[in-house]
């Protein structure tokens, strides 16, 4: 039903929240381990996420329903990164571009830090 629709999407919402601050805790303990942030193309998106000693995340969780295609998006900038998910129910739809495998992609969630 149409409920039920509208329900999937804010789980699955509310999963991307939650996925993209449960990577930036991790992105943080990169910084504190590292100095830096790690370069664009290396979280490993449905894989653990490990150095020698240390683990951040035993699996740097993927888009719930990648919607039209859009996987999760990271970008390094050198002291600032961004991290983006796209959400079905665009309620901000600022878009922020986000460069996915060499292609900019428009994002309409997005989290950043910067040290």
């Amino acid at each position: 039903s149409v409920l039920d629709h509208f329900y999937l999407v804010g789980i699955r919402d509310q999963k991307r929240k939650e996925d993209l601050t449960n990577i930036k805790k991790a992105l943080s303990a990169y910084l504190t381990y590292n100095r830096s942030y790690p370069e664009t193309d290396i979280l490993p998106f449905g894989r653990p996420w490990k150095s020698t000693d240390v683990t951040y995340m035993s699996n740097v969780p993927v888009d719930p329903k990648p919607f039209i295609g859009q996987p999760y998006c990271y970008n390094n900038f050198g002291n600032i990164y961004l991290l983006c998910a796209q959400m079905e129910d665009d309620e901000n739809g600022s878009p922020n571009t986000c460069t996915l495998n060499g292609k900019d992609f428009y994002y309409n969630y997005c989290v950043y830090e910067s040290y």
